[in-house]
């Protein structure tokens, strides 16, 4: 039998609905240790550049961004520009999402998982 190939697991510690009150606020769903136990390689949170509450979440970041530097556990920022605020961004909103700047991204993604391999 041949043997199982390892794929990379990054979990997602950040979520939402388009129920609450809040939808662009994404909250701490899960923590670092949590997903270690689970088996996962990295990890994400999920940041609305421009959301009224994007403070709180670039706290949150930070927070998740500690415990990942004290387990050695890769992560990965998904920074979106939306929410309230986001017309003083929209001058910068061609730069997030140029096609030709997808390849680097993309590099980065790798880099990450062979890190955690």
């Amino acid at each position: 039998m041949p043997t199982p190939l390892k794929i990379g697991v990054i979990a997602h510690l950040s979520g939402s609905t388009a129920l609450g009150p809040s939808p662009n606020k994404k909250v701490l769903i899960g923590s670092v240790e949590e997903v270690i136990r689970l088996g996962a390689d990295a990890v994400s949170v999920h940041i609305n550049v421009g959301a009224k509450e994007e403070s709180e979440m670039l706290h949150d970041l930070g927070l998740i961004s500690d415990e990942c530097d004290k387990w050695s556990m890769p992560l990965v920022a998904m920074m979106y520009p939306r929410g309230e605020s986001i017309s003083i961004l929209t001058t910068h909103k061609s730069l997030l999402t140029r096609p030709e700047l997808e390849p680097k991204r993309v590099q980065i993604l790798l880099r990450l998982y062979i890190l955690a391999m």
